[in-house]
């Protein structure tokens, strides 16, 4: 499993791949603007991606990602709270939602049940 990391804080980024590459291969990126191009030349299976971004908005770039590579599940993080945020995730076709400060247990079962759903779906 290659999971990407998309956020504009730095230490974030490093947080998280820290946290995670003990189970994945995890890289990161802290500009939305190369998402779409990083996933293009890179084999990735799970996208972590934020939703506010200096640079571009990450319900956007969702919709891009499952046009352009609709095989990647994207799930989105937010450390901003508002109403629905998990249900507009989905709407623009995110594959889950995760509130920031980033509850590692939590993300560890969103990324299991991807992993679930994928093999049930290849079976």
């Amino acid at each position: 499993m290659k999971i990407l990391v998309v956020d504009d804080e730095r230490e974030f980024v490093s947080m998280l791949i820290e946290a995670l590459s003990r189970k994945y291969e995890v890289a990161g990126i802290t500009a939305g603007s190369d998402v779409i191009h990083w996933v293009k030349h890179n084999e990735v299976d799970i996208v972590l991606l934020d939703v506010i971004l200096p640079d571009s908005n990450g319900f956007k770039l969702v919709q891009e990602l499952k046009k352009t590579c609709p095989d990647v599940w994207v799930i989105l993080m937010s450390g901003t709270l508002f109403d629905h945020a998990e249900f507009m995730a989905k709407g623009f076709g995110a594959d889950g939602f995760i509130e920031k400060p980033i509850d590692l247990q939590h993300l560890q079962k969103i990324i299991e049940g991807l992993q679930d759903a994928n093999r049930r779906s290849s079976a």
